[in-house]
């Protein structure tokens, strides 16, 4: 258990991101032509009232003769949150632990300098940069990263997007790419569409299943955009659980049609005639 405590790290850097861009990892060999091959890419999104949780998953294969670090860069949408990061490597799975920044980079070295697998990750100017120690020549592993933020609030309806045109132009596309969006709401889902792609499935009331078609042919950032059934004034509150990361909950109302009255105001006059009153310094 220490071991897989050890293998993989994630330095104390998951903030706001102050970017507005979306996009897919984009996998790179420091200094090098990249040597690595994204052989099959999978995009899962759930929407819980007005947050959305996004895992990507890749799995990365090192077409190279020889053992070398592999880097990845997720550009975060403006006030998300990386929530969890995940690596398998050899039929292990390895789950990131929040370290500080000197901490991690220790750890990450001293694994580098054993031969062991390793990753940092850590905020660089809006970018969410992961560092994998070492990839042997031949060997492939799943990356996996999550993270949460606020679906945008326009007109009435909420909107995600997700962006797949960018893309490292030195590495192929993916053999495979799969994007999936599941619903699980407090209020019925009134609406749930798409403007760039073609959504497979249906509504049934508070929830709502997707897999999103035609994901890796055509070239467009995807946009989900739905509506729920919020009466102004009454709050949905909305619990989460999970296993995989720390409970809390959220609260999601829209205001009043009409502004609350002014509370009313009344006038009191009191008429103090005891004895009291009558001494010479009494108010």
């Amino acid at each position: 258990m220490r071991r897989s405590v050890l293998i993989l790290t994630i330095a104390l850097l998951f903030v706001t991101c102050g970017l507005t861009a979306h996009t897919l990892p984009v996998v790179s060999s420091p200094g090098e032509q990249a040597r690595f091959v994204v052989r099959h890419q999978t995009v899962n999104v759930e929407v819980y009232n007005h947050l959305v949780r996004t895992t990507v998953s890749q799995l990365v294969f090192n077409d190279g003769d020889e053992e070398m670090p592999c880097h990845f860069d997720l550009y975060l949408p403006r006030g998300a949150h990386a929530s969890s990061l995940t690596a398998e490597v050899d039929g292990k799975k390895y789950v990131g632990r929040i370290e500080t920044k000197q901490a991690a980079r220790e750890i990450v070295e001293k694994s580098r300098e054993q031969k062991k697998a390793a990753a940092l990750a850590e905020e660089r100017d809006g970018v969410l940069h992961v560092e994998l120690s070492q990839v042997k020549a031949g060997q492939e592993f799943l990356f996996t990263v999550s993270y949460i933020q606020e679906a945008e609030y326009s007109d009435g309806a909420f909107n995600y997007y997700f962006g797949i045109q960018r893309f490292n132009k030195e590495m192929k596309l993916p053999d495979s790419f799969l994007m999936n969006l599941r619903m699980d709401c407090t209020t019925d889902i009134v609406s749930a569409t798409s403007s760039t792609h073609t959504l497979v499935g249906g509504l049934n009331g508070t929830n709502a299943s997707f897999e999103v078609e035609d994901i890796g042919i055509i070239e467009k950032d995807f946009h989900f955009a739905y509506m729920l059934h919020l009466k102004p004034g009454e709050p949905e509150v909305m619990m989460l659980d999970q296993a995989n990361e720390d409970p809390y909950f959220c609260m999601l109302s829209l205001p009043p049609e009409a502004p609350a009255e002014a509370a009313s105001r009344s006038l009191v006059v009191i008429l103090d005639k005891s004895g009291s009153m009558r001494s010479g310094d009494s108010c």
